[in-house]
């Protein structure tokens, strides 16, 4: 697909819905329906990718929901200009902009509801992005029955992990103290003046347990909190990907079928405390696997290994490849239009069944976005491998590479080999 600016779409308005983050020791706000997952930087659930040529406050391509997303550091971003400090934060938020999902680095995350906080705006140091615009309208749809999604926050206690579903969160919090309450399985909490009761999501007493996500009851104003180890942020689960099992004691589960991990049991927490059960999705539970379209095969690639960076080059765009193993042990790509051979130290042709499994790339900077168009997860060595856009670099007649591609290919080829 050719390079196209991003549609327009409304900004999301300011709701009392909003997530508080700290960046640089500052408060900033975004809007609930912009959220799409909150994750550890550079964990299991999201790891980094450096992306060729980008300078900061791009740090690379992160994984998030088996999708390669731009990560920003965004105290740097902030803070403006290329000397500015790297940030401090661990925690990754994954908004939804205008261009795209964009992942921020920062230091603390959390739900404030109505938190006096100034709302955070993309526009003066991130103007590429546009603004944040609500989850639902940039969801991806690969395929039939996956555009419902099920909001899911995974969390690890006692050595297992689940997801939960949010309906009832209202917040997550840390408390001030657990006392046990004596002869019940419940523990009291208290954050700030406030007491609420609470419970372990398994065993007895509150052991280790540093969260408590409160949640909503039926009654208005009910409040009770499920106290957990760790709670990793919340992602979205397409329906089409739900299973429910009974077992041999007539006992029902659900179960999250992710495709980039082990499966998930989902608990719905208010029956925990005597509620309702949520309802909603179970019609599409169970289904069969989705439905993918055919889609036009795209060429066969190239794909080399250059300063460490694997990047695919469509076979439409290379010319010819010159073997030089007594010349420093490395290669030489020769691309259509351009004299100059950029040098590579790998090279590995993948045929029409290799190239499956591309992810687009949205929401890159203007220096990177005509030099590639898709991602590919690459598990054995944990990162993505970059295609070269070909529709962008090229112009009719003839697969030749047009001049501003030349420019950033000329400068990649200083970068990525060596200065050479």
């Amino acid at each position: 697909m050719a390079l196209l600016d991003p549609p327009v779409r409304p900004a999301v308005r300011a709701t009392s819905a909003a997530l508080r983050l700290t960046v640089a020791g500052t408060a900033w706000s975004l809007p609930m329906e912009a959220v799409h997952a909150i994750a550890e930087a550079g964990g299991e659930s999201a790891p980094l990718t450096p992306l060729p040529l980008a300078e900061p406050p791009v740090e690379g391509v992160a994984a998030v929901g088996g999708r390669p997303v731009l990560q920003i550091d965004l105290a740097r971003a902030l803070a403006g200009g290329l000397d500015a400090p790297p940030g401090t934060g661990r925690i990754l938020v994954t908004v939804a902009t205008e261009a795209g999902p964009l992942a921020l680095r920062v230091e603390d995350a959390r739900w404030g509801g109505g938190a006096a906080a100034p709302r955070l705006e993309f526009g003066d140091r991130l103007p590429w992005v546009g603004e944040a615009v609500p989850v639902p309208q940039l969801e991806a749809q690969p395929c039939r029955g996956a555009d419902a999604m099920l909001p899911l926050l995974p969390v690890h206690h006692a050595g297992e992990r689940v997801a939960l579903r949010i309906d009832r969160l209202d917040r997550v919090e840390r408390p001030d103290s657990l006392t046990p309450v004596p002869g019940s399985r419940d523990v009291l909490l208290r954050f700030g003046d406030a007491l609420l009761t609470a419970r372990p999501l398994t065993g007895e007493g509150a052991g280790g347990a540093p969260c408590a996500l409160v949640l909503r009851g039926d009654a208005p104003g009910e409040q009770a909190a499920l106290l957990v180890e760790r709670a990793l942020g919340v992602e979205r689960c397409p329906l089409d990907r739900l299973t429910a099992l009974r077992h041999s004691d007539g006992v029902e589960s659900l179960w999250w079928r992710r495709e980039d991990g082990e499966p998930l049991r989902v608990i719905d927490p208010g029956p925990l405390f005597g509620w309702a059960a949520t309802a909603g999705g179970e019609g599409r539970v169970g289904k069969a696997a989705c439905w993918t379209p055919p889609r036009p095969a795209r060429p066969d690639v190239l794909e080399v290994e250059i300063a460490g960076h694997a990047v695919a080059f469509p076979l439409a765009l290379v010319a010819g490849v010159d073997e030089a193993p007594f010349a420093g042990g490395s290669a030489r790509l020769r691309l259509a239009g351009m004299r100059r051979a950029l040098p590579v130290d790998r090279l590995r042709p993948l045929a029409a069944d290799g190239t499956a499994g591309w992810r687009s790339l949205t929401a890159l900077p203007p220096s990177v976005a005509p030099l590639f168009d898709a991602a590919r997860w690459d598990a054995t060595a944990m990162r993505w491998r970059f295609r070269v856009n070909a529709d962008s670099l090229t112009r009719i007649p003839g697969n030749r590479v047009a001049w501003p591609a030349k420019r950033a290919l000329a400068a990649a080829r200083r970068v990525w080999g060596g200065g050479s």
